[in-house]
C-alpha cells in the first residue's frame, strides 16, 4: 500500500505499485476526488472513481483491478472545488487546467492477464450441467472460475473450476460443475481467470436446462397434386435445446394427410424428419394441421398444412367456369375470390348473376393464368334446364365424355360444344370447373353423367365432329398485332356453315364471319357477304392459311386474293374483308398451284400501289410498266424468283396521272393488269 498525500498549497507526488495492489490518498481540503485517466498513447479513460469529502481531510482508496491493464500508466487524481462531475481529462498531467486543481500520479508495473475462454455445456439435465473451457495462465499461478445467471450479463452465482489454479504458458482444460438449476430455464455463463497482474473474463454462451421444440417452417403447403394422385413431403423438427426431446405423438388433423413416424426423440442441438403424405380424394382445397404432443415447453404445437386439387385453370382474361360441387357459399366472391369481375350468365343475353348454381356456366375474369380450384361435395350428375337457342352450361365433378351426353328430349343439341380459351373451340369430353356453349332446338334438360361410361341408344346427343375436317373446310388463322389469333374456316360447296356462340364480353379480341359464324360459305351475287367481324384487336391484322381450296377468294380492302395456293394478307383497320366466290385475277381464272397476276392495291392510286403475283416454280421473272403507248416506264423486277406469292410496290409520284398497264413475264407466259393514277 502506498499513500499519496494531496494538498491545496502543494502539488502531487509519484510512486509505483503493482496493477493489482491497492494505495490511498489523503487530501486536507473540503473538496471532491476524481480520479482514472492515461497518459498512455493512445489516451483513454481506464476508470474513475469519485468520493465526496465530509470534511478537510479524507481518505480515497483504489485497488488497480480492471480488465486489461499497458505494461505501465499514470493514474491523476483531480481535486476539485465544486461537486460536479467532469467528464475524462483530455490533457493530463500536463499540467492543472485550472489553478485550483492538483494532481497526484502512480506509475503502474503490470505483468500479462491470464486468458480464459468460455467453452461448451454437457451433462445437462434439468437441474445441473457440466461447463467446460480453457485457460492460458499467461506465466503465473492462475484461479479460475465460471460465473452464471438466467440474464444476460449479470452473474449471480460463480463455482470454482476443476484443475484450478493451474500455471503455464499454453491454453490449459477446466471444467466445473453447476447444480441447483431450475429446469428448462437458460443459464448465461463465462470463464474467468485471475492472477497477480490481474482478472480477464472470456466471452458468454448459455445452456437451456431442457428440450426445445421447434418447426423449420411455420406452414407447409403441398401445393397442386392430380385427381387421384398424391404426394410425400418431409417436415423436419428441431431441439434447439440441450436435452433431449420426446415426441410423444404426432396426430393429422384430416385424414388428407398422413405421417409416419407417429413419435420419435430428437437429440439436443439436432433435428429429425417426419414424412407427410397429402393423399385428397376428390377436388378442392385443404387447410389443416398436424400436431406434435412433445416434452418441451408450450407442448402442443401445429404444423399449418395445405393442399389443393385444382378443378382446372383459367388463363389471363376472360373465361368460362362452371362450379362442379355442392359448396357451403355459393357466392361469386366465396367461390372465384380471385376473379376480377361480376360473374355473367346467359338467357337470351347476359346478366350478372351474384349467387353461382350448379349446371350453369359463366364468364368470369382473371388477372392472370392460374389453377382453379373449388372446396365442397361431389356431384356425379347434372341435369340442366335448357332454353331455344344458346346456353351456356356447367359440368359436374368428374370429366363428361360425349357418350355419357343426353337430352330430354332427345336429339334437341345443334352442332358442338363450344369451349372459351382465347377464342371459340369445339370439344369432344366437357371437363370440371368449365363452362361450355351448347345450341339447342327447343327447350329441354341436359343430363352430364361423369358415372357413365355411355348411355341408352336414341338418346346421346347427336353431335357433329368436334373440329371441321381439312377436307371439307380450310381454315383462316386471323392474328392481331399483338399474337392474339382465332382460327375461322371457309366451308366447301356441300360442307354446312358453323354457328359460334355469342361474342364474349367486351375487352376480348373476337373474329367472326357476318351472322355469328365460324365456318362460312362464298355467296355468289353478294358482294359484301359472308363479311368478317373483328372486335377488340390491335391493328394491322394478318389473315393466313396454309391449306388451299379451289375456286374461293378474299377480298380485303378492295384486293382480291387467291385461297388456292398457301398464303396470307395484311388488313389495316377499317378496312373491310369478305369471303369471295371466284379468284379474283386479270384475264383468265387460274387453277390452282398455276401462276397469275392478282389486281394492283390500291386501284386506282397515287403514288404508289402493290403489284401481287404467284409463281408455280422458281424461275425468271420479269414485271414491267408500260404507258398507253407501249413505253415501258418502270422495269420493276428482272431476275430468277422462287415459287409462291409475291408482292411488287410500283411508285409512280415521278409519273404523269393516266392509265398504266403491268405486264408479267414467266413461266413462259405472259399476264397484263390496267393501273389507274390519279394526281
Amino acid at each position: 500500500m502506498v499513500l499519496f498525500n494531496v494538498s491545496v498549497g502543494g502539488g502531487g507526488s509519484t510512486a509505483s505499485v503493482l496493477a493489482n495492489d491497492s494505495f490511498t490518498v489523503s487530501f486536507d481540503y473540503f473538496c471532491q476526488v476524481v480520479a482514472g485517466f492515461t497518459t498512455l498513447s493512445p489516451q483513454r479513460c481506464i476508470f474513475r472513481n469519485r468520493v465526496d469529502c465530509t470534511g478537510e481531510n479524507g481518505t480515497l482508496t483504489f485497488r488497480l483491478k480492471a480488465p486489461a491493464f499497458p505494461s505501465q500508466y499514470l493514474i491523476g487524481f483531480d481535486l476539485l472545488r465544486t461537486l460536479t462531475e467532469p467528464p475524462c481529462p483530455t490533457s493530463w498531467p500536463n499540467g492543472p487546467p485550472v489553478p485550483d486543481r492538483y494532481i497526484a500520479c502512480v506509475s503502474v508495473t503490470a505483468g500479462d492477464l491470464p486468458y480464459p475462454v468460455t467453452g461448451h455445456a454437457d451433462n445437462v439435465t434439468g437441474s445441473s450441467a457440466t461447463l467446460h473451457g480453457q485457460v492460458n495462465p499467461s506465466g503465473f499461478p492462475t484461479t479460475c472460475r465460471f460465473v452464471y445467471g438466467t440474464a444476460p450479463g449479470i452473474y449471480t452465482d460463480s463455482v470454482a473450476a476443476f484443475e484450478s489454479p493451474v500455471n503455464g504458458s499454453t491454453l490449459l482444460p477446466v471444467s466445473g460443475g453447476i447444480s441447483g438449476l431450475s429446469p428448462n430455464t437458460r443459464y448465461y455463463y463465462r470463464a474467468t481467470a485471475e492472477n497477480v497482474n490481474g482478472y480477464n473474463v472470456a466471452v458468454e454462451k448459455s445452456v437451456f436446462t431442457g428440450p426445445q421444440f421447434a418447426l423449420a417452417e411455420p406452414a407447409h403447403s403441398f401445393g397442386y397434386i392430380p385427381l387421384n394422385g398424391s404426394r410425400t413431403d418431409s417436415i423436419t423438427v428441431l431441439n434447439t435445446g440441450n436435452v433431449t426431446l420426446p415426441i410423444t405423438s404426432v396426430i393429422p388433423l384430416s385424414g388428407q394427410f398422413l405421417v409416419d413416424p407417429t413419435s420419435g426423440s430428437v437429440p439436443p442441438l439436432d433435428s429429425m424428419k417426419f414424412a407427410v403424405t397429402y393423399d385428397p380424394p376428390f377436388y378442392g382445397r385443404w387447410n389443416s394441421g398436424i400436431v406434435f404432443l412433445h416434452g418441451a415447453v408450450g407442448s402442443p404445437d401445429t404444423l399449418l398444412v395445405s393442399g389443393a386439387v385444382p378443378i382446372g385453370g383459367v388463363l389471363a382474361g376472360w373465361n368460362i367456369i362452371s362450379v362442379p360441387l355442392n359448396v357451403v357459399d355459393p357466392g361469386r366472391q366465396a367461390i372465384f375470390p380471385e376473379a376480377v369481375s361480376s360473374a355473367f350468365g346467359f338467357t337470351t343475353m347476359y346478366y350478372t348473376a351474384d349467387t353461382l348454381v350448379n349446371g350453369k356456366g359463366y364468364w368470369l375474369k382473371f388477372p392472370a393464368t392460374d389453377s382453379m380450384t373449388v372446396s365442397g361435395e361431389q356431384r356425379a350428375v347434372d341435369n340442366t334446364p335448357l332454353s331455344a337457342g344458346w346456353n351456356i352450361v356447367g359440368v359436374p365433378s368428374f370429366p363428361v365424355p360425349m357418350d355419357s351426353v343426353s337430352t330430354v328430349p332427345p336429339g334437341i343439341i345443334m352442332g358442338n360444344f363450344f369451349e372459351y380459351a382465347s377464342g371459340y373451340a369445339s370439344v369432344s369430353t366437357l371437363r370440371p370447373g368449365k363452362g361450355y356453349w351448347v345450341r339447342v332446338s327447343q327447350g329441354g334438360t341436359l343430363r352430364l353423367s361423369g358415372e357413365l361410361a355411355a348411355v341408352q341408344p336414341g338418346t346421346a346427343a347427336g353431335l357433329s365432329p368436334a373440329e371441321p375436317s381439312r377436307e371439307d373446310y380450310l381454315q383462316l388463322t386471323v392474328t392481331d398485332a399483338v399474337g392474339e389469333s382465332r382460327r375461322l374456316y371457309v366451308a366447301g360447296t356441300s360442307s354446312p356453315e358453323i354457328e359460334l356462340p355469342p361474342a364474349p364480353p367486351p375487352g376480348d379480341f373476337d373474329a367472326r364471319f357476318e351472322g355469328n359464324l365460324m365456318a362460312a360459305r362464298p355467296r355468289p351475287g353478294s358482294g359484301s357477304r359472308p363479311g368478317l367481324e373483328i372486335r377488340d384487336a390491335v391493328y394491322p391484322l394478318t389473315i393466313a392459311w396454309s391449306s388451299v381450296m379451289d375456286g374461293p377468294g378474299l377480298n380485303a380492302g378492295g384486293r382480291s386474293v387467291s385461297l388456292s395456293m398457301p398464303g396470307e394478307v395484311l388488313v389495316g383497320e377499317g378496312e373491310r374483308v369478305w369471303l369471295t366466290a371466284a379468284d379474283d385475277f386479270a384475264g383468265s381464272r387460274v387453277a390452282a398451284g398455276d401462276y397469275g397476276l392478282f389486281r394492283n392495291y390500291p386501284n386506282p392510286f397515287n403514288p404508289s400501289t402493290v403489284i401481287s403475283f404467284t409463281l408455280r416454280s422458281g424461275g425468271s421473272v420479269e414485271l414491267s410498266v408500260y404507258n398507253p403507248l407501249g413505253e415501258r416506264v418502270a422495269p420493276q423486277v428482272d431476275r430468277f424468283m422462287g415459287a409462291g406469292r409475291h408482292e411488287v410496290e410500283f411508285n409512280a409520284s415521278a409519273l404523269p396521272a393516266g392509265v398504266y398497264i403491268a405486264r408479267l413475264n414467266a413461266e413462259g407466259r405472259t399476264s397484263s393488269i390496267k393501273m389507274l393514277l390519279v394526281k
